[in-house]
């Protein structure tokens, strides 16, 4: 390059960063060594060895401090991220709710329907026993007659019902002696 140059660019000297305060380490270097005693040396060398000590365990608080407020850091963005997505959350949580209560009726739908159809399955095997029990009881017409009803008592059930005049029960009585008389001929 030439002297002559006059295109040189001076960057400005920069403030320095901020350091964190820590503890002055002590030094004993130069004519310290000449004008005290040995005791006096291991004196300033403990109390260096113990400022160092001192000054070890303030940078691991700073480093634990530093450690936890990241931690603290991420939880708060965790919970941040969290609250912005509330609305799918409480959306999410309603569908849930409703889905289980859709189960729930669905399951006692299934239950009483359950109930009912071992009910029915009961009723058909009673009705299965009656019926073969009638049909051992069912030996000869006098037991019929017994079991049933006489034309006496069919009259007067007709009687109740006021759709039936009494020309037609009177027809019904006579159509019924006329068949019990065939029966049992």
């Amino acid at each position: 390059m030439s002297r002559n140059n006059k295109n040189i660019t001076i960057i400005p000297p920069s403030e320095p960063t901020p350091r964190p305060m820590l503890p002055d380490l002590p030094s004993h270097g130069g004519m310290y060594r000449f004008w005290h005693s040995p005791e006096d040396l291991a004196q300033k060398d403990a109390d260096f060895v113990r400022a160092h000590a001192g000054l070890l365990r303030a940078r691991a608080d700073q480093a634990e401090a530093a450690t936890e407020l990241t931690e603290r850091r991420k939880h708060l963005l965790l919970k941040v991220a969290e609250l912005a997505q509330l609305d799918k959350l409480v959306d999410h949580q309603y569908r849930k709710g409703a889905a289980d209560r859709a189960h729930e009726l669905t399951m006692q739908a299934m239950q009483h329907e359950m109930e009912q159809l071992t009910k029915s399955l009961e009723l058909q095997r009673l009705r299965r026993q009656h019926d073969t029990e009638t049909s051992e009881q069912k030996s000869s017409p006098i037991i019929d007659m017994v079991n049933g009803l006489t034309p006496a008592e069919i009259e007067e059930l007709l009687e109740v019902i006021p759709e039936i005049t009494p020309d037609t029960i009177t027809t019904l009585r006579r159509l019924f002696e006329g068949r019990l008389k065939e029966k049992f001929r």
